[in-house]
């Protein structure tokens, strides 16, 4: 692979994750309008990405949220639950 190919590749992943997070941040606001966020990590996978919403700073460790965002922007947004996203990530890392 030469380095064209490699910053290639790279800007898709930037772009992509970039995207999923303003999906995600739109779909938070419109489930939850009255709570104050922050946007946390993006987990790019083939067919979705997974997005960590923060949110209520009062609360320690932070109350957050994830959210599973298709590649395709026809599709919506949905909210996980921790269960759900104990499957595709290590949440007891994200802290």
């Amino acid at each position: 692979m030469g380095v064209g190919e490699s910053l290639s590749k790279r800007l898709v992943a930037h772009r992509r994750a970039r995207s999923a997070s303003r999906r995600a941040r739109e779909a938070f606001r419109a489930a939850y309008p009255d709570k104050r966020m922050h946007m946390g990590q993006v987990v790019l996978l083939d067919d979705f990405s997974v997005v960590t919403v923060w949110w209520d700073n009062n609360m320690r460790p932070n109350a957050r949220s994830w959210w599973r965002v298709p590649s395709q922007d026809t599709q919506t947004c949905e909210e996980l639950t921790l269960d759900a996203v104990s499957v595709i990530l290590d949440v007891s890392s994200v802290r």
